[in-house]
């Protein structure tokens, strides 16, 4: 038996032995709905008969979720309901803008997260009128700029040239100034033919 064969049995022991103590933590991670602690289990009921062919990260994320929405106050789950209800009866394009500002929210960092929350806290602490107001400015705002959009992308497209309509003079090669051109003066053209 050479050495290369020795070498590769041996990689081959070595990874079995690693895949057969890995089989654990995969069923772990594939686990009996009956495993989870029981305020878990009531949580995510509705998922008990699909438990065990959802994959191990989508499992995962289940119970971390259930386990933060059991933390929650009575109020905070009631709150967190009515919100939910509202999402879902938005358009599909206003969910979909609400989960992007999710998202991007989620990517700031620690300092933006606490500039957006003290904004928020001043606009909640401003009255009914003083909300309204700072509402309509914003939306009428919002339509300037989509407006500003819109003229200027219908602006740069109104000048651009259809087909070979016109003809861009700047797009020649340019001759050098010392080289004089081979073509006779002021020569009539041929006529073209159609």
């Amino acid at each position: 038996m050479n050495i290369s064969t020795h070498i590769s049995t041996h990689i081959r022991i070595v990874l079995l032995s690693v895949m057969l103590l890995a089989l654990p933590s995969l069923s772990f991670a594939q686990g009996d709905f009956t495993s989870l602690t029981s305020d878990v289990q009531t949580t995510l009921s509705p998922f008990k008969d699909r438990w065990s062919v959802l994959d191990a990260t989508k499992q995962k994320k289940l119970i971390k979720g259930a386990q933060r929405w059991n933390k929650l106050s009575r109020d905070q789950q009631q709150t967190a309901k009515r919100r939910f209800q509202s999402f879902r009866k938005l358009p599909k394009a206003d969910r979909a803008a609400a989960v992007r500002q999710m998202h991007n929210y989620s990517n700031m960092s620690p300092q933006q997260k606490k500039q957006v929350m003290g904004s928020f806290q001043s606009y909640k602490k401003l009255d009914a009128n003083q909300r309204e107001n700072l509402q309509k400015q914003f939306l009428s705002e919002k339509s300037m700029k989509e407006g500003q959009k819109k003229s200027n992308s219908q602006r740069d497209g109104s000048q651009r040239p259809q087909g070979n309509t016109q003809r861009n003079d700047n797009t020649r090669p340019a001759r050098p100034q010392n080289q004089r051109s081979t073509a006779p003066r002021n020569t009539p053209r041929p006529p073209m033919r159609r």
